[in-house]
């Protein structure tokens, strides 16, 4: 029996930050037809099925997707990512950062796309259950 993927992936884009070293909110940014965070939302809901952006929503809610707030404002992206562990009830947990222009569906998919053995995983603590997750992507392979 060969291995069969996550049953469910919740996507997540990171937009947290204080853009100190941007000088302005780089999520923002016009990247192509849309922002910066337009695009990366777009490619993760499409490799996820959903997305959801974390960071404040009242800056984000001209955008077509749901926001959630920082668990930890100013604690930087595990604040983020403890947001969206939180939020989420699926199996699998994609979460990436709002500043990476070049990330591509394929990329996203690689943990769960079958190959023969399961893909690396990272293992995460659940906050809502106390028990484990798996959080995507990882790029160390499966040995």
């Amino acid at each position: 029996m060969g291995w069969r993927g996550p049953a469910s992936v919740a996507g997540f884009v990171l937009a947290g930050g204080r853009n100190s070293r941007m000088g302005r909110d780089k999520a923002l940014i016009p990247c192509g037809d849309h922002t910066l965070i337009g695009h990366i939302a777009r490619v993760v809901e499409r490799a996820c099925g959903s997305v959801v952006l974390v960071g404040c929503p009242e800056r984000y809610r001209a955008l077509p997707y749901p926001a959630i707030e920082d668990a930890l404002p100013e604690q930087g992206p595990l604040g983020g990512i403890q947001a969206a562990l939180c939020a989420s009830s699926a199996e699998w947990n994609l979460v990436v950062a709002c500043d990476m222009p070049l990330i591509t569906v394929e990329l996203l998919e690689w943990p769960w796309t079958p190959r023969g053995n399961a893909p690396g995983i990272v293992s995460c603590q659940s906050p809502r259950t106390g028990g484990f997750s798996r959080c995507a992507p990882s790029i160390a392979g499966a040995a």
